[in-house]
């Protein structure tokens, strides 16, 4: 009986479900580790990436806005306790 292989997937979709980019995150790797390669190749310029908590680092932030132009919606959970307060902390009734 054959064995089935599993396969974990990293997908970068646009807002209307089309997927512009896949990548395989090999059993020893992560969707961390991923990230970079998988929207590396696509022109990010004005656009704005969304991604989950598990994605939300300091270097996928400096990457899409330093080097792919682009903006980003971070997930920010409790995990991150001293980023969490700084965000908490900051002048939220003084954003217009």
């Amino acid at each position: 009986m054959p064995t089935a292989r599993c396969v974990h997937l990293i997908s970068a979709l646009r807002d209307d479900g089309i997927v512009l980019a896949q990548r395989e995150a090999g059993a020893k790797s992560n969707e961390i580790t991923a990230f970079r390669p998988l929207l590396e190749p696509l022109d990010l310029t004005g656009a704005v990436a969304a991604f989950d908590p598990l994605l939300t680092r300091t270097g996928h932030a400096g990457f899409l806005v330093e080097e792919k132009n682009a903006h980003y919606i971070a997930v920010l959970k409790g995990n991150h306790p001293a980023l969490h307060t700084r965000v908490k902390d900051l002048a939220w009734t003084e954003v217009p």
